[in-house]
Parts: structure tokens; C-alpha cells; sequence
């Protein structure tokens, strides 16, 4: 079984119809206890004034090699370091969102006249993401990722990509 099927056959929903889901923005297209923590995050950055864009859940193998490829041999900016199914998005433990806000600026407020803002929004959003959890992308040290956010409980993204299950409940008994 080759690493994409393995995917397919570890996020089937065997309650569900749901076919597995290649580009999404979905929260209910993430890992179960994924889903709850970046419900979470919406809510907590929402009631501390900071309301969130969803741009990223699952990602298919096609579009990571794709935003991969980008300013490398392809036009743009580098704007990731993973390869297809060494992201946490291709397992659906991963979300990308950003201040609604900054949506309306250029390059999400990171422009002089902006970027204070754009950094005390970003910070407070971080902070309220790894107080849940999560592994934040503006902590990365080759690429900063400020919209990501990634949860694998103990696992690697090798141990993923060779069919290794997610361990764990969420809130509410839902078994992930």
C-alpha cells in the first residue's frame, strides 16, 4: 500500500460517507481531536478580539509538491520547507488560518506601515495556539509559518507517513 492510500485508509471516517477530502479549509476534514483544538483556537483568538480566517485543513499530495515547488522552480516566494507527506496538513493534523483583518492588506499586513499590528495579532494568536497545544508555525527557526498550527500527539511525521494512528480522545469521548 503506497503513503497516499495509507492516508485515505487512516482518515476514512468508517460513521461517515465522507470521502477523504484532498484540499480543504474544513474543520471537519481534520483529525478529531485536531478539529475540537482548532475549534478552540477560533473561539479563544475570536473572544480575545482577534476573529480567524480558516485558509488550510487537509491538503493533498499534489497541491503540498505544488507550494513546494514555489520559489523554487516555479515564481513566488518559498513559502513552505515540506514536501509532499512531510506536512502535517497531508494527515489532517493541521490548520493554517489568519487574523480576518489582516485578509485586506497586502501580503497580510507584513508591509512597513502594517506590521506592527499584523505582529501583535500574530503573537496574540500564537500564544492562545500553543496554550492549547499546538506546535506554532511562527516559532519555526528555518521558515517562519505564522498561519500553521500542528498537533501529532507523539508521532513523527515519519511514523505518519508509514500508516502510524494519531493515539487519543477528544472531549466528548470521540475517539480519534
Amino acid at each position: 500500500m503506497d503513503m497516499l492510500e495509507r492516508v485515505r485508509e487512516h482518515y476514512q471516517n468508517a460513521d461517515s460517507e465522507r470521502v477523504f477530502m484532498v484540499d480543504s479549509h474544513l474543520l471537519a476534514d481534520l483529525h478529531p481531536r485536531v478539529r475540537v483544538m482548532a475549534g478552540e483556537l477560533l473561539a479563544r483568538s475570536h473572544d480575545a478580539g482577534v476573529p480567524l480566517t480558516v485558509t488550510f485543513t487537509m491538503r493533498s499530495m499534489a497541491t503540498q509538491t505544488a507550494l513546494y515547488a514555489q520559489g523554487r522552480s516555479c515564481p513566488g516566494c518559498v513559502v513552505t520547507n515540506a514536501r509532499a507527506g512531510y506536512s502535517f496538513h497531508n494527515f489532517g493534523l493541521a490548520v493554517d488560518v489568519a487574523p480576518t483583518e489582516l485578509l485586506a492588506l497586502p501580503h497580510w499586513g507584513d508591509t512597513p506601515e502594517h506590521r506592527a499590528r499584523a505582529h501583535a495579532l500574530w503573537s496574540r494568536v500564537g500564544a492562545i495556539g500553543k496554550g492549547l497545544g499546538f506546535r506554532w508555525g511562527g516559532d519555526f527557526a528555518r521558515l517562519e509559518d505564522r498561519p500553521h498550527f500542528e498537533w501529532s500527539g507523539d508521532l513523527s511525521l515519519a511514523q505518519l507517513r508509514a500508516g502510524a494512528r494519531c493515539p487519543g480522545t477528544v472531549s466528548g469521548g470521540e475517539k480519534a
